[in-house]
């Protein structure tokens, strides 16, 4: 049976496609150059066509960039940087890049290990299926539960990253784009203020409470007797130290008002370190101007500010209290509580025709989740991303509409465009009389009724030229971790509805993926597909059957012979180590594959295949020590350089095999340049109906004389910094497009927005608005340098005043 493919077959095999088809377009000029006739004895010059370019995609579930879990080894960079380079890699697509995906790829990037132990406080009854959830003590109540906590980096470190190298390389491939996926986010229904006596306090009942819990069980799991004995030794060294220090706590856990208290504040996020005590540590109520400011408005908007009494219960304050007399170590007594909507329902869930311009997906959610993860310890949610992945040598100079061209080679990674597919296609609807366009139904990926609720598909469309010919491909390539669940029949049968699924989505406003003529699907389909198996289980079976009717809709899939990717474990009992001496005896399931629709792409499939990163890693092996504390250190090299090289890769970097497609396209010559020009512009739609919005928010809030004008444009080419003192306006025309270069000034900042002021002619004023495309972090970093007053200059693409 076919397996794995090492690095070298992989390139023998591009390289026989790249011969083959350049061969026979030789053979055409051959024929072509036979059949001329010149009898007055001119000569004739013919332009040899030039050899196909490979453009190379890569899906990759590296499941092990968690923040906190693998980013402190000395191996996944290396062998992803190395692997990437070997097969010369145009695009990577890593799924499961684990938590929170600004935060985990800047630790990715930097060498520097994120921060682990964020929770999704959507709900004070919903609990991550991850977690053993809240643990009922001998008095009942309920009290949050970390069994990670020595380990966990606690509030105390303000949510910053540990100052911790990975002892390896950083990445060289350049993170394009990347996005959140998982579950729907909803506003947490609470923010606590900290304060460090009660964080205390809330950790040693949540310790006591777990420990009566764990004693009361007649059995323990492995990892419950390991929680108690490490709880247990916490709480001896703490009471050898001062035999008082859980009196407090013991009476708190007596006092049910205030045990529930404890077990929400610790469950809530809490508002960061630094707005809520001094440098030397002390309490400051600072934390209250700073909510009042104008960016934190949002934040007013959907929370009520609450006071928490004597007897446990809740007063309600308004914004504008003076909390002076109330000492600033009672910070812990005042809470932002989630307003209801008069429908009974909590502001973000968009349960009715009031709070629905508050709701899911609108623009005014998703700037609160910025302004509560600004604000907070809490980094919104534990959701894994999709991560886009760049060669370094890629013309990556801004994010440009008309895409990144990939160097050397006519394709357009249109990543501008790249966004989680979460909706049908736009509806025109007549139901009011005049058509509107309305946003498509949310699929089942966002629907908390649907059985495969959870991770949505990655669409990230590439315009590509292929081999001798004149015009471009469009390829929406459409990356999707699909989901897992129950390992039962109906389980996987929800595996396979969330990929029939996928037919539904919107890609363009009005159209399905369905419909579309060039599409790719890539990724880990958590399907296990056994074409040749003479008796296949049920989980292949269903596989099977989603298999055919992807190819009865024009799907075929590239990787052939259901070649399995995901690997075995090495956990428990030792069996790898009887496994071998391939690379196709350590695997298990052929759950990654790719999908291609589109008669002329398929022909230009130059090969498709499993990559064998174990071979490559045993034929490095030298490069790979074991880290001191590694359990097999010393032991390893007893075994077999595969046996060696498969606990590598399976430990520290994943438990699946990349996948690799390679296409023939047309590579960049002097005459093809001129194509870049006229390739199609894609923009996000997410995007653009946020900028709309914010246009019409800035024409509110702008009086304008007869002479002002609020400008909207297409795109931000360029925006630096500059010392020029005189406003200027300098459009540059070339056929439809326009573009104009502004020298102004930051007037202020809205809702993440730089307001932008350009005065080229006294009296003559034109506004503009926007946000860089940052995440949270990021974007606060840029605000900071770029103060109101600030002169700045910038370039748009298209500019024309708002109405």
């Amino acid at each position: 049976m076919a397996g794995p493919l090492t690095v070298a077959q992989i390139l023998k095999k591009r390289r026989q496609a790249q011969q083959a088809l350049h061969q026979e377009a030789l053979s055409v000029v051959n024929h072509r150059s036979a059949a001329l006739s010149d009898p007055e004895g001119h000569t004739t010059v013919i332009n040899l066509p030039l050899p196909p370019a490979v453009f190379t995609v890569v899906s990759w579930n590296v499941q092990t960039f968690e923040a906190g879990k693998s980013l402190g080894n000395p191996f996944v960079n290396k062998v992803i940087n190395r692997v990437l380079e070997a097969v010369s890699a145009d695009v990577c697509i890593l799924l499961e890049s684990r938590s929170d995906s600004y935060v985990n790829m800047n630790a990715i990037e930097t060498g520097h290990v994120g921060v682990k132990g964020w929770k999704q406080a959507a709900d004070e009854e919903e609990q991550d299926d991850d977690d053993e959830g809240d643990e009922e003590d001998d008095d009942g109540g309920v009290v949050a539960v970390d069994e990670d906590d020595d380990d966990a980096i606690d509030e105390d470190d303000d949510g910053a990253p540990l100052d911790l190298l990975d002892g390896g390389e950083p990445l060289t491939y350049q993170q394009n784009v990347s996005e959140m996926t998982g579950k729907r986010w909803l506003p947490p229904k609470a923010l606590c203020i900290y304060e460090p006596a009660m964080v205390k306090l809330q950790r040693d009942v949540r310790d006591l409470s777990r420990i009566a819990t764990l004693k009361k069980k007649k059995k323990l799991t492995k990892k419950e007797t390991a929680a108690l004995k490490r709880l247990r030794k916490k709480r001896d060294k703490n009471l050898e130290a001062d035999d008082g220090y859980y009196d407090v706590a013991k009476r708190a856990r007596k006092h049910a008002g205030q045990k529930k208290f404890l077990g929400n504040y610790g469950y809530f996020p809490k508002l960061t370190k630094a707005l809520c005590v001094t440098e030397q540590g002390a309490p400051t109520q600072t934390w209250l101007e700073h909510l009042r400011d104008e960016s934190f408005t949002l934040v007013r908007d959907y929370y009520q500010l609450v006071y928490v009494k004597d007897d446990w219960s809740e007063q309600v304050l308004d914004w504008s209290v003076d909390i002076s007399s109330c000492p600033a170590k009672d910070n812990w007594r005042f809470m932002l509580r989630l307003k209801k909507c008069t429908c009974g329902e909590s502001l973000g869930s968009g349960s009715c025709g009031f709070c629905e311009e508050l709701g899911a997906y609108t623009t005014s959610l998703q700037n609160l989740r910025q302004a509560v993860d600004s604000l907070t310890f809490y980094m919104c949610t534990c959701q894994e991303s999709y991560s886009i992945l760049l060669r370094q040598e890629t013309d990556v100079m801004n994010s440009s509409t008309a895409g990144v061209w990939v160097k050397d080679k006519l394709v357009s990674v249109k990543s501008a465009a790249a966004r989680l597919v979460m909706r049908a296609p736009d509806e025109l609807d007549t139901s009011h009389g005049k058509p509107v366009l309305k946003a498509g139904t949310l699929l089942g990926y966002q629907d908390n009724s649907i059985g495969f609720y959870g991770r949505c598909p990655y669409l990230l469309p590439v315009e590509l030229w292929l081999p001798y010919r004149g015009t471009s491909q469009m390829m929406y390539l459409v990356a999707f971790h699909g989901p897992f669940g129950a390992s039962t029949n109906a389980g996987v049968e929800l595996r396979a509805a969330a990929m029939r699924e996928l037919m539904s989505a919107g890609t363009e406003p009005s159209k399905a993926l369905d419909d579309e003529e060039n599409v790719m699907v890539i990724g880990d389909f958590n399907l296990d597909w056994a074409p040749d198996a003479p008796k296949p289980n049920g989980h292949q079976k269903i596989a099977n059957a989603l298999y055919k009717d992807f190819n009865k809709r024009g799907f075929s899939a590239l990787i052939p012979d259901g070649i399995a990717t995901s690997l075995a474990s090495i956990h428990g009992a030792a069996k790898w180590k009887q496994k071998g001496p391939d690379t196709a005896s350590f695997t298990s399931s052929a759950y990654d594959n790719c999908f291609l629709k589109g008669s002329e792409l398929k022909s230009h499939v130059a090969s498709a295949a499993v990559l064998d990163v174990i071979s490559w890693i045993e034929e490095n092996l030298s490069e790979f020590k074991l880290p001191d504390d590694d359990p097999q250190k010393g032991k390893l090299g007893t075994l077999s350089k595969k046996h060696q090289a498969f606990y590598i890769y399976r430990k520290y970097v994943s438990d699946h095999l990349p996948i690799v497609c390679d296409f023939l396209v047309a590579p960049i010559s002097p005459h093809t340049k001129a194509l870049r020009a006229r390739a199609r512009a894609l923009e996000n739609p997410n995007v653009h109906r946020a900028g709309v919005e914010r246009t019409v928010a800035l024409l509110r809030s702008v009086t304008r004389p007869s002479m002002e004008a609020v400008f909207h444009f297409d795109e931000m080419l360029d925006f630096d910094v500059t010392t020029t003192t005189v406003d200027q306006y300098l459009p540059v025309y070339d056929g439809e497009t326009r573009v104009a270069t502004c020298v102004g000034q930051v007037d202020r900042h809205q809702d993440g927005y730089l307001i932008l002021k350009c005065e080229p002619f006294q009296g003559q004023i034109l506004w503009t608005s926007w946000r860089p495309m940052a995440r949270p972090r990021g974007l606060d970093l840029f605000l900071r340098i770029h103060p109101p007053g600030t002169r700045v200059q910038w370039k748009m693409r298209n500019p024309r005043p708002a109405t």
